[in-house]
């Protein structure tokens, strides 16, 4: 045998092989996307990821992906994304949030973490949006002086 076929057998049965270890990593689930199937859901993440954390009020994202959840003392503002196969959460204490800003029923925190720099959730309405937008904004280092506010 020469050596182009050899290099084209090799790179044939390599890629029936990757081919095949996707379509087992699918069957197999692999590829579920994380969902946030209830507020309690998002408030029982916070607290098994967060140490302290006692889940308050909150909202869930109109399409399952994003919660907001208040501490239940106030002290922090909660954070549940999905993302992939897993969650990502914060819990952000007051100075920690840059800006917030809400466009209809859709809100950005701008965060000041740079791992996680924005958290984008739409709601179920444009006026539960604005609350929760005031809500956030007491969380932003704007607020240390008292002059925050919602975009």
């Amino acid at each position: 045998m020469n050596d182009p076929v050899i290099l084209a057998l090799v790179l044939a049965i390599s890629a029936l092989s990757i081919t095949g270890l996707v379509l087992l990593n699918r069957r197999l689930g692999g590829w579920t996307p994380a969902r946030l199937d209830s507020l309690e859901a998002a408030g029982r993440r916070l607290a098994e990821d967060v140490v302290g954390f006692v889940a308050g009020e909150g909202v869930l994202g109109s399409d399952g992906a994003a919660a907001l959840v208040e501490e239940g003392n106030g002290d922090r503002l909660g954070l549940v994304l999905a993302r992939g196969d897993r969650c990502v959460t914060r819990a952000l204490r007051p100075g920690e949030l840059i800006a917030v800003t809400r466009e209809g029923a859709t809100l950005t925190l701008h965060l000041a973490d740079f791992t996680f720099p924005r958290f984008v959730t739409t709601l179920h309405d444009a006026d539960i949006a604005a609350r929760w937008a005031e809500r956030a904004a007491r969380f932003t280092s704007a607020s240390r002086d008292g002059h925050a506010e919602p975009a």
